[in-house]
């Protein structure tokens, strides 16, 4: 049985192969950028079809600084790329079961850049949801 936790982890370490990307498997208090936050996923227990098996939508939402607009965003348009090195997609592409955690985890999409706070600090930041079936 996969659980939430092991994806997580899993997650964090596919986004740690993007050089430079510090990867978190939690939300934490304070964080150094460029880096990657997995989150608390919503799980679909329909869909999961065995009560062994997660399901679920991860969100992981990847932060740059704000201190130069133009290169905050052009770093985010990297890591929102399909391809390249610091393609969040190609990275998770590369092993789409997580290192065995999952069964499968697909990258759906991503939402329009924002402004996201931790700690206090605000930084520029995009949300990539992942499909995982675990």
């Amino acid at each position: 049985m996969a659980d939430v936790t092991t994806i997580r982890e899993g997650l964090a370490t596919r986004l740690a192969t993007i050089t430079g990307l510090r990867a978190f498997a939690y939300i934490p208090d304070a964080v150094a950028v460029p880096c990657a936050i997995v989150g608390l996923p919503g799980i679909d227990y329909l869909q999961a079809m065995r009560s062994d098996t997660v399901r679920g939508e991860f969100p992981v939402r990847v932060l740059v600084s704000r201190a130069s607009d133009r290169a905050g965003q052009g770093a985010l348009l990297d890591y929102m790329d399909p391809t390249g090195i610091n393609s969040v997609k190609a990275a998770l592409d590369a092993d789409n079961t997580l290192g065995g955690a999952a069964s499968f985890a697909v990258l759906t999409s991503c939402k329009p850049p924002g402004v996201y706070a931790i700690g206090g600090v605000d930084y520029l930041g995009v949300e990539f949801l992942i499909d995982v079936m675990g």
